[in-house]
C-alpha cells in the first residue's frame, strides 16, 4: 500500500512538473513570437547594393508610403511591366509614393538591362535568398514579379503577384494616398 501511494505521488508530481514546463514553453514560444520583427521590418532593414554598388537599406525611405517591386531581368512579365512601374513613379513620386526595384538577378545583368533602359526609381541587387523573405510576405509560389505596397508607418498594405495593370496600379495608389 505503502509504494502505491508512492507512485501516485510519483505520478501526479510528473504531471503537474509537465504541465508547468508547458506553461513556460508556451509562454516563451508567444513571446519569442511576440519579439519577432515582422517581414516588412525585415524587408526594410535588410543592406543592399543598388546598381552603382552603394549599399542601401529601405529604412531611409522611411516614412514615405513605398511599392516595391521584385523582379528579374529573365522574367518576360517583369521587364513588360517595367514602364508601367516608372510612368507610375514619375506620377506618384510628388505625391510621396517611394518606388523601388529589387532585382533577383545578377548584378551584371542588371547593370546591362539599365544601360539599355531609363528607369526613374532605385533598383536594388537582390538575391535568390531573398525570394525567401517574399514568401514571409506573402509570395508563396515565389514567383516574379511580385509587389508589396507599405504604408508611410512600414506596414504592409497590399500585396500583388503578377504584374499590375495601370487601373490596378493606379486604384492601388489612390488608396494609399486616399488613407494617409
Amino acid at each position: 500500500m505503502k509504494n502505491e501511494h508512492k507512485a501516485r505521488w510519483l505520478i501526479v508530481a510528473v504531471a503537474l512538473f509537465a504541465a508547468v514546463a508547458g506553461v513556460i514553453v508556451n509562454r516563451q514560444g508567444v513571446l519569442g513570437a511576440a519579439n519577432q520583427p515582422s517581414a516588412s521590418s525585415r524587408l526594410l532593414n535588410l543592406r543592399m547594393l543598388d546598381a552603382h554598388d552603394k549599399s542601401v537599406t529601405l529604412a531611409q525611405w522611411r516614412g514615405k508610403p513605398m511599392l516595391i517591386n521584385f523582379w528579374g531581368t529573365w522574367c518576360p512579365p517583369c521587364r513588360e511591366e517595367m514602364p508601367l512601374l516608372d510612368d507610375a513613379a514619375k506620377r506618384y513620386g510628388p505625391r510621396g509614393v517611394q518606388f523601388v526595384g529589387i532585382s533577383i538577378d545578377d548584378p551584371q545583368a542588371v547593370r546591362s538591362y539599365l544601360a539599355q533602359h531609363s528607369i526613374s526609381y532605385p533598383l536594388l541587387l537582390g538575391s535568390f535568398d531573398l525570394l525567401g523573405l517574399t514568401t514571409d510576405l506573402g509570395n508563396t509560389a515565389q514567383t516574379l514579379p511580385f509587389s508589396v505596397i507599405l504604408r508611410a508607418d512600414g506596414s504592409v498594405e497590399k500585396t500583388k503577384l503578377g504584374a499590375f495593370n495601370a487601373k490596378e496600379l493606379d486604384q492601388e495608389l489612390d488608396s494609399l494616398l486616399g488613407a494617409r
